[in-house]
C-alpha cells in the first residue's frame, strides 16, 4: 500500500487534518444529513443498510469516526489499512457493496459536508474543505474498492466458496440457554462449504413478511468449519433476532453471503490462546476453541466467560465436556454476576460478580499469548485497558464488535 499522503498535495493534507476537530464535533450532523438525503433519493439502499442501526445512530457514529480517523492518520498507511480499510471492506463484502455505489455515497456525503460546513463558516472556506474531502473520499473509496474486489475473489476462489448470495435451508435449531438459540444452516445446492477462518461471520438476508425492505444481519459462526453446514448462535434481542426465534422453523430458506471478518484465529500453532467473552460474545470463541482443540495437540487455551448465571449460560455443557476431555490444554474460568441458589461454586462457576481480571491475572497473563475479546463494548474496553496496563502489546489483542464498528481506545 503506497503512502496516502504522497497522493495528496500539502494543502489538502493540511485541510483534512484541520477538519478532524470539526468532524468530531459535527460528524453526527454531517452523517445524519447524508443518510437522510441519500435514502430520500435512493430508497432501494434501505435494503442494504441496517435500519436498526440507523434509528439508534450507530451507523452515523461509525461513519463519522471512520472519516476523522482517516484524516488524522494520513501519514500512517498501515493504521488506515488495518484499522479502517480491512474492517470496513469485510463488512461491505458481506453486504454485497458494489463499486458504483461509492458514486452515490460520494455525492450525498460530500453534499452533507458542504452543507454542514457552510452553516458554520464562510462560503469560500466551505468550498476549500469540501474540495479537500472530495480528494480524500475518492482515495478512501479506491482503497476500499480494491480491497473488496480482492475479498470477493478470495471468497469465490476457495474450495466451496461463492460470490454474492447462496440459498440455505434451516436444518435444525437448538436452545443453548434462556434466550439464546443455535441455527444450523445447510446449502440447498448440497455442495461443500468453505473452510472459513474461526471467528468470522456470515450475513443473512432476511425479509419478514410484513416488511417493505429486506434486512441484513451479521452473525458469528459458532462452530469449527464443517463442509456441510454453518452454525450461528443468536440472542433473542432486536427486531430480526426476535423474528428468527419466533418464526423460523426447520425448512426456512435464507440467502447468505460468504464468511467474512478479520477477527480470526491467528496462525500461530504454538502461541497460547486466551479467550475473553461476555454474554452472547461467546459465539466466535466457541468456533476458535473447537478449531484449536480439533487441529492442534499442543496449543494451550484459557477460556474466560462472564454471564449472569447458569440459566443464561450458553454452551455450558459443551464447555464442560471440552474441559474434561482436554484437562492439560484447556483451562475454563467462569464468572457469574448473579448466581442462582442452585449454581455451584467451582463447578458451574469460579467467581461471583462482574469479570475481574485482577483475580485471574496469574492464569491469563501468559508470555506471548494472543488475546481475543468479544462482548459488549464497555466489557471489551475494560478488558483491553487492563491487558495493556499489564504490558500486553496491542498487536496481541484482537476483538470483535457487534453491529457498527466502535473504537475501544
Amino acid at each position: 500500500m503506497s503512502d496516502i499522503d504522497k497522493q495528496l498535495d500539502p494543502e489538502t493534507i493540511t485541510t483534512l487534518r484541520d477538519t478532524v476537530d470539526f468532524l468530531v464535533e459535527n460528524g453526527k450532523e454531517v452523517t445524519g444529513l447524508f443518510y437522510q438525503e441519500m435514502f430520500t433519493a435512493h430508497p432501494e439502499l434501505k435494503n442494504t443498510f441496517n435500519l436498526a442501526h440507523q434509528q439508534n445512530g450507530e451507523q452515523r457514529e461509525a461513519l463519522a469516526r471512520s472519516l476523522y480517523r482517516f484524516a488524522e492518520n494520513l501519514d500512517n498507511p498501515e493504521f488506515i489499512q488495518e484499522q479502517i480499510i480491512n474492517r470496513i471492506a469485510h463488512k461491505h463484502t458481506s453486504l454485497s457493496v458494489q463499486p458504483d455505489q461509492y458514486k452515490i455515497v460520494g455525492k450525498y456525503l460530500l453534499g452533507a459536508v458542504h452543507a454542514t460546513v457552510s452553516k458554520k463558516l464562510d462560503t469560500a472556506t466551505a468550498d476549500v474543505i469540501t474540495a479537500a474531502w472530495k480528494k480524500g473520499y475518492w482515495i478512501l473509496a479506491g482503497l476500499l474498492t480494491n480491497q473488496e474486489t480482492s475479498l470477493y475473489q478470495q471468497g469465490a476462489g476457495q474450495d466451496g466458496g461463492w460470490k454474492g448470495l447462496r440459498e440455505f435451508i434451516l436444518a435444525d435449531r437448538q436452545d443453548e440457554s434462556e434466550g439464546i438459540t443455535s441455527f444450523y444452516l445447510e446449502p440447498t445446492d448440497e455442495k461443500a462449504l468453505p473452510a472459513y477462518r474461526p471467528g468470522q461471520y456470515i450475513s443473512l438476508y432476511i425479509k419478514p413478511e410484513d416488511d417493505e425492505y429486506r434486512q441484513i444481519r451479521q452473525y458469528s459462526l459458532s462452530d469449527s468449519p464443517h463442509p456441510d453446514y454453518f452454525r450461528i448462535t443468536v440472542k433473542r434481542e432486536g427486531y430480526i433476532s426476535q423474528y428468527m426465534h419466533d418464526h423460523w422453523k426447520t425448512g426456512q430458506l435464507v440467502s447468505i453471503t460468504p464468511p467474512a471478518g478479520e477477527f480470526v484465529l491467528q496462525d500461530k500453532a504454538s502461541t497460547p490462546v486466551v479467550l475473553l467473552s461476555a454474554g452472547v460474545g461467546v459465539t466466535p470463541m466457541v468456533s476458535v476453541l473447537n478449531t484449536v482443540l480439533e487441529k492442534n495437540d499442543d496449543q494451550q487455551v484459557t477460556f474466560v466467560h462472564a454471564v449472569q448465571n447458569s440459566q443464561t449460560h450458553p454452551f455450558k455443557a459443551l464447555l464442560e465436556k471440552a474441559s474434561s476431555e482436554h484437562t492439560k490444554r484447556l483451562e475454563k474460568i467462569v464468572f457469574y454476576e448473579k448466581p442462582l441458589e442452585t449454581d455451584r461454586l467451582d463447578k458451574d462457576y469460579h467467581h461471583e460478580g462482574l469479570i475481574n481480571l485482577d483475580k485471574i491475572q496469574p492464569d491469563i497473563q501468559q508470555e506471548g499469548a494472543d488475546y481475543y475479546l468479544c462482548g459488549p463494548v464497555p466489557f471489551m474496553a475494560t478488558v483491553h485497558k487492563k491487558l495493556t496496563s499489564w504490558g500486553v502489546d496491542n498487536g496481541q489483542i484482537h476483538y470483535e464488535v457487534f453491529g457498527s464498528d466502535k473504537a475501544l481506545y
